[in-house]
This record gives structure tokens, C-alpha cells and sequence, in this order.
């Protein structure tokens, strides 16, 4: 297996990727901060753009804003003779046209038969008549019918009823605001014993009849006036409060609404003292935050890295949230800034002209904006956060012959580890030490298992160091058998694989790497990338085909399968790396190549981060000003 060059002694090398085009925060986000503004600041940032405007004046806006203002305000008409009880006019909001319409029932003098106007505001000048369907078959003469008008689900419910020889007769003409078409439902006389006491409503879109009995509310739907379907059976309902005849008034105002042929007074009913006229109530919680909290997490996940540093000190809360390592990852893949850090040769004139004081440090990991790197005069190993300007240097490894080191997050005990993988020299054996930063202060050994088969004596044994999935995986070689030796950094168990000769023709091409979570092998063959990936380690299974991947670029000889290092896969991009200096990512699904930015005067080498800036930080970090020249711009 094919195994890349060792780091050269380097430089830091930054690029940015940044698309100013792109908003702060994108339009759903925007809708979530504006759905808890007060109205009064609605007012004025419905005049940033024609966007806003049209979002906040949008009736599933409205809707949201309104089931999240904390401003209740209860109006009340309070009726001052019978007469005023009857309600004829119904309000209603057409989705479909994105119009709102009001109904007006009525009597036709000349007919003596109900009939309806409706207008449109903002859309016509007059009222439209609409002439109830023919097929009611009401008594329309009748002195004592009554007439009563419910606005619900997209509909306006008009209630006749008419009483002959003692037996009440009922029907609803229903319209459908926006077709305008009418419906006719007979109500069933089953319903209620006491029609009396029955009271016709709005119950959450739907026409319904209810009815107090004792403590208890009796409700019957109208389940679908379209298809004059009702309801299978009453919905009961009960009311605490009714207890001991505690409250009456309910009653009452049923009474007063189904039974209002029988007040021939103009005198307000006795039930209206209990309800002051014009009030105003008010329902707000002065302890309740603004938004809530998975919306503060949302907006502060867009936030640039510098003010971040600013918001972490609002508040205890606001400061757990910010590093908790769930939004670390949400922050990073939501940034839009990408600097993009690697190992780097210098150029003979580069190294005349450089200054003697100059830190030299090679990069060995990166993870969670942070970076492992290696000082190369003083071999000290150290974690740098460029973005808090901190760097924490690492106690010395127990041996100097390491083969790879790699940083790893465990969710489990929300740490970071560092795994040294390297060579015993008394038994000639590979072994490994586990450092955790911030919680210990020198490394501790972990012992390879015993069942690893291969020749361990071998001069020519090569040794690959692959992070990927909570896992390190040390791949050995010798000649052409290899053996994967991965340790689970939470439980800090081994597992060994091997790997079958069977996967590709010739090895010598081969590349271990961390392929979006997974250890993968890719062999670069003609115009395709052929994968292979250690779907389970811990089951010590495989999947069950190649991955082929076509690389247009690779057409025409535009770049040698010889010189083609494969590094990482992740989210859908591949990274490359090619021995003449280049290095560039190749998105999967687009199928394009992104080339990253050379600074004079250096030639990449085999080694690339993309790195973005977060504020992970460990209890002893201290200023990184020995490393000012290589902090990113955006971060100073």
C-alpha cells in the first residue's frame, strides 16, 4: 500500500473562502427572529425591503406571529337589548385568492327569505348579492324564525330554525367563501333532548351545537358541511368550574342566544352585569425570555467567530450553549469561512529572506478549529486555537519514534484526546499512548493486542495513522499483507481487520484515509476513484461493493495517476494532493474541482486542513504570540 511522504520541516499556509453575495442569515431564519417581534417593530422593519415587507404581511406570517405574541387583548361587544344578541356579519380570510371577505346575511323584505351580500376590501367597491339555494325548506313566513350566523373553517354557517306545532325545525345553509357555493345540512332532531338550551358555535373550525347538562358540555360537529356528515358521537367535555352551581352565567348566555325570542324586553339580560364594557385584558409574562432557546442556539450558529466572543460573556446559559460541542459542529458547518491550512516547502528565497525569530511548526491534526502542531526546532507538540488566540503545550510523548498522532472528540465525556501511535524499541512492537488534555497531565499506554500476525521485525514494515469515526486506525504493512489495528478512543479497546489481498490489483497504489467517517482504501484507476471502506470495525465487516467515483480532470493525462494522493473524503468532497505541490478538493455531485490558493513563494506538500475558527479552549492555554504570523485574518 501506497504510503504518503513525512511532513517536511514548514510553514503555515492560509487561503479564505468567502462568498460576500451570501446573506447574514438565510430567509427561514429571518421569518423565525421576526415571528417574536412586537408589532410596533413590525411596523418599522416592514420598511427594510420588499422582502420583509411581503413576509411579514404574508398570512401564514400573521398566523405565527400571532399564536407567539404574548399580548392577548380580549374584546367584548356587550349587548344592550336582545336584538343586538343576533349577529349577522361573519369576517373571513381566503387563502386562495390571499383576500379576506366580509358576509352580511339578511332578510329580503319582498320575499320574506334570508339572502346574503359579500365584499371584498382592497379588491371592490360594492357589495355582491348571493341568493340562498331553493331547496330550504323552512316556513319563511313565520313570525317567530331565528336566524344566527357563524363564521368557521373557510365557511359561513347560517342557522334557521323555526318552531311549529311545538317541534323545532333546523337547518344550516352553509357558504363556501371562496367558491361561493352554497350547502344545505338538516339538523338532526336527536341531537338534544332540550333544544332550548342549545347554542350554535365555532368549535376550531368546525360548526357545532353545545349544550351544558350538569357539569358537563355536550358538543355535536358538523364533521364535513361539504358532504353533510356529522360527527359519530358528542364530544363530552367537563367543567370543573360548574361544580356546586359555582357558575351560572354560561348557561344564561346560552339561553340568551338560542332562546332570544322569548326576551321581548329591551332591558339587558342580568348575566351582562358580570362583564365590564370596553375591557381590556392583557396576558403577558414579563419572566418569559423573547425567544426561546433552540431560537437564540439558531441565530448565534450564524454568527461570525468574533462576536461569538462577545455573546459567550451575556450570560451563563449563552456561554454553555457556545461551547457546547453540538453547536460547534453546527456553527463550523454553517461558516462561511474556510482557511485551508497545510504543510508547506519552502523556496530557497523564501528561506533567505525570512526572519531568524520566525516559529517554525509542522501540522499534524486538525479537529473543531482546533490544530495539533509540532514546533520543528524544539520537537514540542502543542494545540492551538487561532481563533481565541491560545495555544496549549502538550507534555512529551515517552518516545520520540511516533508514527502519527491524531485529535478526537468523545461525546460521551464531551473531552478531546490525543493518540501517539509508535515503536517499541525493546520489543520491536508497535504500541500507543492516550494524552487527554485538560484532564491529565502525562500519557498513559495502551498495549496492541497480541493477535496481530504480521512479522514485526521486518525492516521494510510500513505504518499508517488514520482519525475516522471515533476511531484510530494503525494499518500495517509488510510487503503486500496489511492488518488494521483501530482503537476505540471512548472505550479504548482494540479490534484487528484484515484486509482482503482480493480488494485491488496492485497495492503499491492504494491509500488509506478517513472517507467521511469511515477508514477507507481509494486506488486511483484510469479516470475513476475506486473505494473500499471498513463499514464496521468493531464486526469486522466490509461493504459490499466498491465505490466508483468518475474524475473528469483525470482526462487527457491533465494529471498523473502516479502523482494523485487521495487524502480525505468529507461531506461529498474528495481532497487531493499531487506531488508536483498542488492541492484541491473535488465535490462528488458537482463535479467540480477547487483548487486551493498557493502564497508566493511556497509549493504545497502532502498535508491540508480545512480549518474553521471556533472558541474551544483548554484550562491552561496561553497567548499565542510566538504564532501571531500565522493566525488567519479573519480571526485578528
Amino acid at each position: 500500500m501506497a504510503s504518503s511522504p513525512p511532513p517536511p520541516v514548514a510553514d503555515l499556509h492560509i487561503t479564505k473562502n468567502d462568498d460576500p453575495s451570501m446573506p447574514i442569515f438565510p430567509s427561514e431564519v429571518i421569518i423565525e427572529i421576526l415571528t417574536y417581534m412586537p408589532i410596533k417593530s413590525l411596523t418599522q422593519l416592514q420598511l427594510v425591503c420588499k422582502d420583509w415587507r411581503a413576509t411579514i404581511h404574508d398570512h401564514y406570517f400573521i398566523e405565527k406571529h400571532m399564536d407567539r405574541s404574548g399580548d392577548v387583548h380580549h374584546w367584548h361587544n356587550v349587548a344592550q337589548t336582545t336584538e343586538d344578541l343576533k349577529n349577522s356579519i361573519a369576517f373571513s380570510y381566503v387563502p386562495a385568492t390571499k383576500s379576506y371577505r366580509v358576509v352580511s346575511v339578511y332578510n329580503d323584505e319582498e320575499t320574506g327569505r334570508e339572502c346574503c351580500e359579500v365584499f371584498t376590501p382592497g379588491h371592490s367597491e360594492t357589495w355582491k348579492c348571493l341568493m340562498f339555494p331553493e331547496n330550504v325548506n323552512l316556513n319563511w313566513e313565520k313570525e317567530d324564525k331565528m336566524v344566527s350566523v357563524i363564521s368557521s373553517g373557510g365557511a359561513v354557517h347560517c342557522l334557521l330554525s323555526v318552531e311549529v306545532s311545538n317541534v323545532t325545525f333546523e337547518e344550516v345553509v352553509s357558504l363556501d367563501i371562496e367558491t361561493e357555493r352554497f350547502v344545505v345540512n338538516s339538523v338532526p332532531k336527536s341531537l338534544f333532548e332540550d333544544r332550548t338550551r342549545v347554542c350554535a358555535l365555532d368549535w376550531d373550525g368546525k360548526l357545532a351545537f353545545a349544550d351544558i347538562k350538569g357539569e358537563n358540555l355536550e358538543v355535536m360537529e358538523l364533521e364535513d358541511y361539504r358532504k353533510q356528515r356529522w360527527c359519530g358521537k358528542k364530544r363530552v367535555i367537563n367543567l370543573a368550574f360548574m361544580k356546586n352551581n359555582g357558575v351560572a352565567f354560561p348557561v344564561a348566555i346560552m339561553e340568551s342566544f338560542t332562546n332570544s325570542k322569548n326576551n321581548s324586553t329591551d332591558k339587558a339580560p342580568e348575566w351582562l352585569d358580570l362583564i365590564s364594557i370596553a375591557q381590556n385584558r392583557k396576558n403577558d409574562d414579563p419572566s418569559m425570555p423573547i425567544f426561546p432557546h433552540d431560537v437564540v442556539t439558531e441565530i448565534l450558529t450564524y454568527m461570525p467567530i468574533k462576536s461569538l466572543t462577545q455573546r459567550q460573556l451575556v450570560c451563563k446559559e449563552w456561554r454553555a450553549t457556545i461551547h457546547d460541542h453540538y453547536f460547534i459542529e453546527k456553527h463550523m458547518d454553517r461558516s462561511r469561512d474556510v482557511h485551508h491550512w497545510h504543510n508547506a516547502v519552502q523556496t530557497t528565497e523564501s528561506l533567505i529572506n525570512g526572519s531568524p525569530d520566525r516559529v517554525r511548526i509542522s501540522y499534524i491534526h486538525g479537529l473543531d478549529g482546533l490544530v495539533l502542531m509540532r514546533n520543528t526546532d524544539t520537537q514540542k507538540i502543542f494545540i492551538w486555537n487561532p481563533a481565541t488566540r491560545g495555544v496549549l503545550e502538550l507534555p512529551d510523548p515517552h518516545h520520540d519514534d511516533n508514527y502519527g498522532f491524531t485529535l478526537s472528540y468523545i461525546p460521551a465525556t464531551k473531552n478531546y484526546r490525543i493518540v501517539s501511535v509508535y515503536e517499541d524499541k525493546e520489543s520491536g512492537r508497535e504500541s500507543c499512548e492516550v494524552l487527554t488534555p485538560d484532564h491529565s497531565e502525562t500519557w498513559r499506554r495502551l498495549t496492541f493486542p497480541e493477535n496481530v500476525n504480521l512479522n514485526w521485525h521486518k525492516k521494510d514494515k510500513r505504518v499508517t495513522v488514520i482519525s475516522s469515526g471515533g476511531a484510530v486506525h494503525c494499518i500495517l504493512t509488510v510487503v503486500t499483507f496489511e492488518e488494521i489495528v483501530s482503537l476505540d478512543i471512548e472505550t479504548e479497546r482494540f479490534a484487528v481487520n484484515s484486509v482482503p489481498k482480493s480488494f485491488f490489483e496492485d497495492w503499491t497504489r492504494v491509500f488509506a484515509l478517513d472517507w467521511d467517517g469511515k477508514l477507507g482504501f481509494a486506488y486511483a484507476n484510469g479516470e475513476n476513484l475506486e473505494v473500499m471502506e471498513l463499514e464496521d470495525y468493531r464486526k469486522q465487516r466490509w461493504c459490499g461493493k466498491k465505490r466508483v467515483i468518475h474524475l473528469p480532470f483525470m482526462k487527457n493525462n491533465d494529471v498523473a495517476v502516479s502523482k494523485l494522493h487521495p487524502l480525505f473524503a468529507r461531506k461529498g468532497n474528495i481532497w487531493f494532493w499531487l506531488e508536483d505541490g498542488r492541492v484541491f478538493s473535488y465535490n462528488i455531485k458537482t463535479r467540480r474541482r477547487n483548487d486551493v490558493t498557493q502564497r508566493q513563494g511556497l509549493s504545497v506538500a502532502n498535508k491540508n486542513y480545512p480549518y474553521k475558527p471556533s472558541l474551544v479552549t483548554f484550562e491552561g492555554m496561553q497567548p499565542d504570540t510566538k504564532l501571531e504570523i500565522y493566525r488567519p485574518r479573519l480571526c485578528n
